[in-house]
């Protein structure tokens, strides 16, 4: 694809991020916590936080990605908005730019200073690193490699110290890294000697987005894998045994995280996310938790699968709003809001308004 057509498509893009973004469900406030939420967001992972960084090639810019929000697809794996969308507007800021839209218009920034105006405009909310398909381990830029661009950004100064200082990051971790698993690991002490790899990793990760100068760093607990459409038993039942990963992996990554505040004298410069009992309850309240509302004609594709003529080679449900899961592992909007609203969710966001009382 030319230059000047990958311009028009990112400008299309930086459109859509810059003009009305609509109201998400109504989260609960007040003027005083407000006041103490950090302003920016940086987020950092994989496919429950990418808003469009992997390429044209990936799935979630296909069709009928994103048909409830923007309305075409936008490289976001879901029918609309996921959990970094959600994020931002509890932090009642606009969803950070993906960092791949920024990189490629920064090219043009010199003979276009509105561009440069609007990309300005843009920066103020944070930045967004995650890519899809990826983890601590797993391939694409991992997380490591995605924060070397945030290293990247910050030596450029970008962004001020103060900045980074006032702002927050959100690392999510889905599974990618567990996708290896199955047949490989025969013993529970080789499965949680594997976890452990994973959350010692992904500390050194959230340590070193720290020291490079957001002093807020949250982290989501892992999902129940085990109630993925991929891994469920049936459209109601989830599969027990893959949950205990799930358990394993959050038990660890608890200890990491008090761990790490222990290390900076804090009780909350690093904290979680209750991402595995907000799934649990907001699951509760649909009729068939566990069925996705796209999916392939056939186990080898996937929602988004066209033939060599451009034929789809999926099937989409009549309405996403009454399915928790949108294709085989990533939420629907209605999903995500869902998982927003529960308690556990709630209550872990709770934290991020004490984290920003250290910014006064």
């Amino acid at each position: 694809m030319e230059a000047h057509n990958y311009f028009s498509i990112f400008s299309f893009l930086l459109l859509s991020f810059v003009s009305g973004h609509e109201q998400l469900v109504q989260l609960p406030t007040d003027s005083l916590a407000l006041a103490m939420r950090p302003n920016k967001l940086f987020v950092f992972g994989d496919s429950y936080a990418d808003t469009g960084n992997l390429d044209f090639q990936a799935y979630s810019w296909n069709d009928p990605y994103g048909i409830t929000f923007p309305g075409v697809p936008a490289g976001r794996f879901s029918n609309g908005r996921v959990f970094t969308d959600f994020l931002a507007e509890y932090l009642k800021i606009e969803t950070p730019l993906p960092y791949t839209l920024w990189a490629f218009l920064q090219r043009f920034t010199n003979t276009n200073i509105q561009l440069q105006q609007c990309l300005d405009e843009e920066l103020t909310y944070g930045m967004n690193f995650a890519y899809g398909g990826t983890g601590v381990f797993a391939e694409r830029p991992n997380m490591t490699t995605q924060i070397d661009y945030f290293e990247y950004i910050v030596n450029q100064s970008v962004y001020t110290e103060s900045e980074l200082n006032s702002s927050m990051a959100f690392v999510s971790l889905a599974g990618n890294d567990y996708s290896i698993l199955q047949g490989v690991y025969e013993t529970l002490d080789e499965l949680e000697s594997y976890v452990k790899q994973v959350v010692d990793q992904l500390a050194i990760n959230l340590k070193r987005i720290y020291n490079l100068g957001i002093m807020k760093v949250a982290v989501n607990t892992l999902e129940p894998l085990g109630c993925l459409p991929e891994n469920a038993m049936t459209f109601q039942e989830c599969n027990r045994t893959i949950n205990v990963l799930s358990d394993i992996h959050n038990l660890y990554l608890r200890e990491a995280v008090y761990k790490l505040n222990n290390e900076t004298n804090s009780t909350s410069n690093f904290i979680t996310l209750d991402l595995y009992t907000a799934f649990n309850t907001a699951t509760a309240t649909f009729e068939n938790p566990y069925e996705a509302c796209c999916v392939g004609t056939s186990s080898e594709l996937v929602c988004g699968s066209v033939d060599a003529n451009g034929e789809r080679q999926y099937t989409v449900c009549d309405d996403p709003n009454i399915s928790f899961f949108w294709d085989f592992a990533h939420p629907s909007q209605r999903g995500w809001e869902a998982v927003f609203s529960t308690p556990a969710m709630q209550e872990s966001l709770e934290q991020i308004k004490s984290l920003s009382l250290k910014f006064k």
